[in-house]
């Protein structure tokens, strides 16, 4: 077990012949990577003596006769060049074709996105007293008052969480999550929170998931 109380010994036992990796010299390269692929155990290569040629192939030797030998490969035809050069320039227009088409469908996308915002927002303000609308314009949000208990709450631009429950001072007492099904405009949910709280307050209270804050 002494003998393998260095990196440097295990290295060299595993890459040297069971008879004579005792004498291996640290000093030199003679048995690790070029003796490993040695075909000859009774020989070493050495940095002197084998060329990048002996290092894979004689890996790959069947004892002394050589199973893989690589072949040089042969140079294109200038039909076949024209060939790839053909296929190529089609393969990069239809790439570019691809991505152009997917730029065009975005930009529709934010288009349409762009009109039904507005269209939403257009309905909200309909809704709105002028207080709310300049509160809106200002803040980014509007306050309405529950049908039922006549809470005080606050709602924010927004889709989840975006109603508080204000106590004095516009303290915060409660944040509720409840909301319109997702991929409509904020505005178009904002609708639909106004009235649900001015309409039907205990059924909101019912719906909603509710945040105490501290």
């Amino acid at each position: 077990m002494d003998l393998y109380t260095s990196t440097t010994k295990v290295w060299c036992a595993w890459v040297s012949s069971t008879s004579d990796y005792l004498e291996w010299d640290p000093g030199t390269s003679d048995k690790t990577w070029s003796y490993w692929i040695e075909p000859d155990s009774g020989t070493s290569y050495t940095t002197n003596n084998y060329t990048t040629d002996s290092v894979w192939s004689t890996w790959v030797l069947d004892g002394h006769t050589l199973i893989i030998q690589g072949a040089a490969i042969p140079p294109q035809t200038p039909e076949q060049k024209a060939e790839n050069d053909r296929i190529y320039a089609e393969a990069q227009k239809a790439a570019e074709e691809s991505m152009k088409r997917a730029q065009e469908e975005r930009e529709r996308a934010e288009a349409r996105k762009k009109v039904a915002e507005e269209k939403a927002l257009d309905l909200l303000m309909s809704l709105l007293d002028e207080g709310q609308q300049a509160m809106l314009k200002k803040d980014g949000h509007f306050v309405v008052f529950g049908e039922k208990t006549g809470n005080k709450y606050r709602i924010k631009k927004g889709l989840a969480g975006n109603i508080e429950l204000l106590g004095n001072n516009d303290r915060v007492l409660e944040r509720w999550c409840w909301h319109i099904p997702y991929g409509y405009p904020d505005y178009d949910n904002m609708v639909a929170q106004k009235l649900m709280l001015e309409a039907d307050e205990e059924q909101a209270m019912a719906q909603a998931n509710k945040t105490r804050m501290n």
